[in-house]
């Protein structure tokens, strides 16, 4: 599971910067044969573990062609 959270803000119609701030909630298992040659037998392993990392970014906005058009509004 993932979550994220962020903003952009323009200081000019064509520079602007951005926020973003993610955390990611992951429990991976991973399963592994080894072979013990001393014991002339396989090994079975199971190793489990928690990830959740907060990730945050900060960007720059560049927009080429000057300003964005105006919104057009829906009429119904």
């Amino acid at each position: 599971m993932a979550g994220q959270i962020g903003f952009d803000y323009m200081i000019t119609p064509n520079i602007g910067i951005n926020v973003d701030l993610k955390r990611i909630m992951a429990q991976p298992t991973a399963y592994a044969t080894i072979y013990n040659t001393a014991l002339n037998q396989n090994i079975y392993v199971r190793v489990q573990s928690n990830l959740d990392p907060w990730l945050a970014s900060v960007g720059a906005t560049f927009r080429f062609g000057g300003a964005s058009p105006a919104p057009v509004l829906a009429k119904y």
